[in-house]
This record gives structure tokens, C-alpha cells and sequence, in this order.
């Protein structure tokens, strides 16, 4: 799609608004576009946190939005480029019940760097260490979901035992890039599989 070459003030824009964020990307409530007008949590746990926002819309109307609310993530497409394969693990999740195939990602932890996490995460699930990685970028999976989850390629592939977490049961797998990129556009799958595979081609490193 082409562009006018004075087309660029709204994305200059949000990519300042960025920058006043939290870790998940929630502006503060003196900077929110459509002014809050009252906000409340309704339960936190270690997991997930909920609630609502009251906020007044440009046609002057106040009206909620509810949210929810988990600490940043991040997902790891594990490339052994000398063997060119996949590092993934296949893991049941109970809120679907059914089993997934994803990338290897968890939890960024409290001042810890998302390649940092990514490295943590992809030796416990996975038992490889990266010796080098890549952080490809950050989204948002949903809009009512107040979460942001990196995305890091992580290669120089070392392996080691790994040491998952308690109540993590996983089958760790090494794929084809091709094919298993391929089984993942098909059927429903998880985000943090689909957009970091297509993140890693979109960067030519798959």
C-alpha cells in the first residue's frame, strides 16, 4: 500500500503515547485520550486480574469497559539454524481441553529484559539454552486484555535437561520450520504461535 510522504502524524503520535506506558501498554489515567472517569477492580489473583473503567466518550457519555489484566509474556520461536528446526512444546491446556503445539514463552518477571525471559523460559520448558538472541517486537493478543507479549527469537541452540515449572507437563518437539508454520495457519490456533512465526518470516530468519 503506498503512502504520502506527509502521512505520518498519527503514527508518530501513537508511538509517543507508547512511551508513557506501563509494561502492558496502559496509559496513565491523566494521559488516557477520553478522560476516566471513575475505575475499579473487581479481583486479582496471581494469574489474572479484573475490572472496569468509566471513562466519558467524545459525544460526552460516560460508559464502562471491563478488562483484564496479566503481567507482560513473552513467546520464543527457538530456531537450531544448523539443523534448521523448530523447538516447540506440545502442552494440555485445561481451559480449552484439548492439547496445543506452540512456541516455548511464559512470564517476564519484575525487571527482567523479555530476551532475558525468553532465554529463562525456553530452558526450563525446553532444556536449550540460546546463545544469541533477537527481540522482534511486542503485541497486543486482545483488545479487552491488558497484557503485552514479545516476541524473541532466540538461536544458538545448546542442549541441556530442562526444569519446567510445577503443574507443567510438556512434550517438547523439534519441527520443519515450513511444516509446522503451514499446520499452524490451519484450524484455531494459539497467538503466541501464529504471530511470532509469521513475525520470525516477516524478518527472513525462517
Amino acid at each position: 500500500m503506498s503512502r504520502d510522504a506527509d502521512d505520518v502524524g498519527p503514527e508518530t503520535e501513537m508511538d509517543d503515547a507508547v512511551a508513557e506506558t506501563d509494561a502492558n501498554g496502559v496509559a496513565p489515567e491523566t494521559n488516557a485520550e477520553w478522560p476516566v472517569v471513575e475505575t475499579e477492580t473487581f479481583r486479582e489473583t496471581p494469574w489474572v486480574d479484573t475490572g472496569r473503567d468509566r471513562v466519558r466518550r467524545p459525544d460526552g457519555e460516560t460508559a464502562d469497559y471491563y478488562w483484564a489484566s496479566q503481567d507482560p509474556a513473552v513467546a520464543v520461536v527457538a530456531h537450531d539454524r544448523e539443523a534448521d528446526r523448530l523447538v516447540t512444546v506440545e502442552q494440555y491446556r485445561p481451559r480449552f481441553r484439548r492439547r496445543f503445539e506452540s512456541c516455548p514463552g511464559g512470564g517476564v518477571e519484575d525487571d527482567e529484559e523479555p530476551a532475558a525471559a525468553a532465554r529463562r523460559e525456553l530452558r526450563e520448558e525446553t532444556g536449550y539454552e540460546a546463545g544469541e538472541t533477537t527481540h522482534l517486537g511486542a503485541y497486543h493478543p486482545a483488545g479487552v486484555l491488558r497484557l503485552t507479549r514479545h516476541v524473541v527469537y532466540a538461536t544458538a541452540l545448546t542442549e541441556r535437561d530442562p526444569d519446567p515449572d510445577d503443574g507443567e507437563w510438556l512434550t517438547v518437539h523439534r519441527r520443519d520450520p515450513e511444516t509446522f508454520l503451514a499446520e499452524t495457519l490451519e484450524g484455531v490456533r494459539t497467538g503466541w504461535t501464529v504471530t511470532p512465526l509469521l513475525w520470525a518470516r516477516e524478518a527472513d530468519l525462517l
